[in-house]
């Protein structure tokens, strides 16, 4: 350490081994510097998501049916329904680009890498803003996912004449769009569903 004119007052071996200490915390340092500080960028498609979501929306009417499952009207009255519902413009991301990103994640399967890659966005940025987008759809559909007759006055004629049905289903609570889903229930089990 003398040439750094630095004494520590330790014999030779004892700064061989400082020395060595230093030495790799110093290559530690670097390795850190090089891996945080210089990063490389992964996305760097020259179409970025925002510029996508404007072509599928601009070209081919199918194109946007075959990306999102929905024509480009629905699309537009989509997003309107869920900025009502709270979702909001972000610095980095528009809302045709999110709801675009939440629609092509579910409507194909997608896992959150394919979006990042075809959207051009990080995996934290991507999870974030498809957060969002459920939580406005969640939002959403207390507007629209809600019985018809509120207050259950009305039974389906089938249950009503059926001698099978109408005593035990009496009072229930509302049926899904009208249908009765058949169910048959083992011998062993019948007493716990009666």
């Amino acid at each position: 350490m003398e040439e750094w004119g630095i004494d520590f007052g330790l014999e030779n071996n004892e700064e061989d081994d400082v020395t060595k200490e230093i030495y790799h915390v110093t290559a530690l340092v670097g390795q850190y510097t090089a891996k945080q500080l210089c990063k490389v960028p992964r996305r760097t498609s020259e179409q970025t998501g925002h510029a996508w979501v404007q072509e599928i929306l601009k070209g081919h009417p199918i194109r946007c049916y075959e990306m999102f499952r929905m024509e480009k009207h629905i699309f537009h009255m989509i997003c309107t329904e869920l900025v009502e519902s709270g979702l909001k413009v972000t610095t980095s991301m528009g809302i045709e680009e999110m709801v675009a990103m939440f629609l092509n994640m579910v409507g194909h399967a997608q896992g959150n890498r394919m979006i990042q890659e075809r959207f051009q966005h990080l995996g934290e940025t991507v999870s974030r803003h498809l957060h969002k987008v459920l939580i406005a759809c969640l939002r959403l559909s207390f507007k629209y996912i809600k019985p018809q007759d509120p207050e259950f006055r009305h039974c389906h004629p089938k249950i009503r004449k059926d001698q099978r049905y109408w005593p035990f289903f009496k009072n229930a609570i509302g049926e899904i769009d009208g249908t009765h889903v058949p169910c048959v229930v083992g011998a062993g089990q019948q007493a716990r569903f009666i």
